[in-house]
């Protein structure tokens, strides 16, 4: 790692970053003060290696709570594409509990519509979309704007969708390419020369 130069002997012995405060500004800059625990050669790290179930993809947070309906959508938490698409990846492991107490290992439905993320998981499984819950799985974690707009009027994601705003997104590609009606025959209506 080119970028960390230290010393074997200015480090006695594993540390922590205990304080993420900017450590001393200078301009419109802060640096802040992060240590790493490095492995000397010859010590055993108290993190076992991963074993293949632990390389599955996985969120590294808890999944958004539902945001407030008086929350305006530009005040929503932003979040990258990057935790869109691990949400709501087929490996991503990280569940929550059912009812019943048991981890069911099922990934978060999370589609993206005009930059506003919806977790539509539970909506989905709860047979409330009329289409069903496999148009939902096969577009989440994606964009889904056009398709949306193709079968829905404002009034759908009014009434069912504002409850169901997790955050606001940039980024998030649509896995279909949006595809226009071609008109045949039709070439330069304007044209006078066609007359």
């Amino acid at each position: 790692m080119g970028w960390l130069k230290l010393q074997h002997n200015q480090l006695s012995g594993p540390t922590q970053d205990t304080d993420a405060t900017p450590a001393k500004t200078s301009g419109s800059k802060s640096d802040a003060v992060h240590i790493e625990a490095i492995d000397e050669p010859g010590t055993e790290s108290p993190i076992p290696p991963p074993t293949p179930k632990d390389e599955t993809l996985r969120p590294s947070q808890p999944p958004l709570p539902f945001a407030d309906a008086a929350t305006p959508n530009d005040q929503l938490p932003f979040i990258s594409a990057s935790r869109v698409a691990a949400e709501s990846s087929r490996t991503n492991t990280n569940s929550q509990p059912d009812e019943r107490g048991e981890n069911n290992n099922r990934r978060r439905l999370w589609i993206v519509i005009d930059a506003i993320v919806y977790d539509c998981t539970d909506f989905a499984r709860s047979q409330h979309h009329p289409g069903g819950a496999a148009p939902i799985e096969q577009l989440a974690g994606g964009d889904c704007s056009w398709q949306f707009w193709r079968f829905h009027a404002a009034e759908h994601l009014r009434d069912y969708g504002w409850g169901l705003r997790v955050a606001r997104t940039a980024g998030v590609r649509n896995k279909f390419g949006e595809k226009r009606p071609r008109y045949v025959g039709l070439r330069g209506l304007d044209s006078a020369q066609d007359w």
